[in-house]
This record gives C-alpha cells, sequence and structure tokens, in this order.
C-alpha cells in the first residue's frame, strides 16, 4: 500500500505497520531456530539467521540510494523491497512444517 497515495497520517500508520511486522519476524524466526533446531546447533543458526538480517540492513539502504540515483520514482523503492519480501515468503513455503525427533537430536 505504501507507493500508493496517501495522506499523512495514512502513510504514519502503514510505515508503523511494516515496522512491527519487521521487529515481529525478527522474534518469531529466533522462536522459531529454537524450537526446531537440534540444541547443538541453535546458536549457530540463530547467528547466521541474524547475520543474514543483518546483510539486508546494510543492502536495503544501498540498493534505495542505487534506484535514487539512477532517478527511479518513489514508488519503485516500496516494490523494490516488496518483491524482497514476497521472495522471502515464497521460501518460506519449503521450510518443513513438522519439527524433528527432539529426542533423537539430542
Amino acid at each position: 500500500m505504501l507507493p500508493f497515495s496517501h495522506g499523512m497520517i495514512e502513510t504514519y500508520v502503514l510505515v508503523g505497520i511494516a515496522g512491527v511486522g519487521t521487529i515481529g519476524n525478527t522474534m518469531l524466526l529466533g522462536a522459531y531456530i529454537t524450537r526446531h533446531y537440534p540444541s547443538s546447533s541453535r546458536a549457530t543458526g540463530i547467528g547466521w539467521a541474524l547475520g543474514i538480517g543483518r546483510f539486508g540492513a546494510i543492502v536495503g539502504p544501498l540498493v534505495r540510494g542505487v534506484l535514487a540515483q539512477a532517478g527511479a520514482p518513489l514508488p519503485w523503492n516500496f516494490c523494490a523491497f516488496a518483491a524482497v519480501g514476497v521472495a522471502a515468503g515464497i521460501m518460506l513455503m519449503f521450510v518443513p512444517a513438522s519439527t524433528p525427533d527432539r529426542q533423537s537430536a539430542n
């Protein structure tokens, strides 16, 4: 919804929702890893997941800068970041829904 014209209040609300979703996803990621990874690799899994997230936090402003330098319209920024979110959602479809046998993992 952010690429479309809104008033100031609506834009703030949408940005707030996006921020809550981002923080919420990070917390859910940690919960997922601690529940589904064997205890011997939980720290490594959380480290990798958070490291990849930090990489995205670095690359995101760089992508915004490249789009701005290229003279791309502002809505393209939101579409570029939404495409990354859609790609992540598609990848989530490949995550197994069942939990591994915790007795054999320990």
